[in-house]
């Protein structure tokens, strides 16, 4: 899930800082090393004075005498000026990545959110065209949700939703995205699947809501969902699979609730 993720930056951004204040440690002490032998260096210069020609030999006791010659005060400030920006700019690109990844999340869920559904599916769409493959679009709403509001409070309500949600994610494949579509309502983009299979992960998916959800603390009865379920072989476009799974789910729900109802667009 998205949490992972934005966990592996954190981690990767206290790495690289402290990689910078180590390398600004080796480089303090490669200083004071290189100052400290500085006179010994000069001299095997001079005994190899016949291998090394004049030109460079005055370009290489040049270098050493400006890092001789520069203070001890002047270069910590220097390496320090440079640490502090190294440091500021891989703590601007973690906040950039770590903002960036929460803005597509439902924290309450722990799901992506819908405006990452539409940037995903007109993606997996220019894949699916690209390669031929089918592409299916599940959305499922929770029957009579607002009952759990209602009867037992909007803590057991956020409850019901995080229990939902754990459920679909372990329903479904890795290549599979769930969504917090809003609300009460989920989606799942299916891709690389046959009409068939689609058919029976929603079926799945049902089953192990309504099994599953019987352990759900206070709520007396299961909790059950309706779902829709579009799986295209062309002619993809995206405002017209997700109206074609939200009409469907609406036929689910008027068909009882607790259903699955499912179509396939093959052009």
């Amino acid at each position: 899930m998205l949490k992972k993720e934005l966990n592996r930056v954190k981690l990767t951004g206290y790495f690289l800082e402290t990689f910078a204040v180590a390398t600004f440690i080796i480089m303090i002490i490669f200083y004071l090393t290189i100052a400290g032998n500085i006179s010994s260096v000069e001299q095997s210069l001079e005994n190899f004075r016949g291998l090394v020609d004049g030109a460079s030999l005055l370009e290489i006791k040049g270098i050493l005498s400006s890092v001789y010659n520069l203070s001890s005060v002047n270069l910590v400030i220097s390496l320090v000026t440079i640490l502090f920006f190294l440091i500021l700019s891989l703590y601007l690109l973690r906040t950039f990545l770590i903002v960036k990844g929460e803005s597509l999340i439902d924290h309450l869920t722990g799901l992506y959110n819908r405006r990452f559904f539409i940037s995903t599916l007109n993606k997996e769409i220019i894949r699916a065209k690209r390669f031929k493959h089918p592409l299916s679009v599940i959305l499922l709403d929770i029957d009579h949700f607002k009952i759990y509001n209602d009867k037992y409070g909007h803590k057991t309500g956020d409850r019901v939703l995080r229990v939902i949600a754990k459920i679909l994610m372990k329903s479904v494949r890795k290549i599979d995205t769930v969504f917090r579509y809003g609300g009460e309502e989920f989606a799942i983009i299916v891709p690389e699947t046959s009409f068939d299979e689609v058919s029976l992960l929603a079926e799945r998916i049902r089953y192990n809501v309504e099994i599953s959800s019987k352990k759900i603390r206070r709520v007396k009865h299961p909790v059950t969902i309706s779902l829709g379920a579009a799986t295209y072989k062309k002619e993809y476009k995206l405002s017209k699979m997700v109206d074609d799974a939200d009409k469907l789910l609406y036929e689910a729900k008027s068909a009882g609730r607790n259903v699955v109802k499912k179509a396939y667009f093959g052009g």
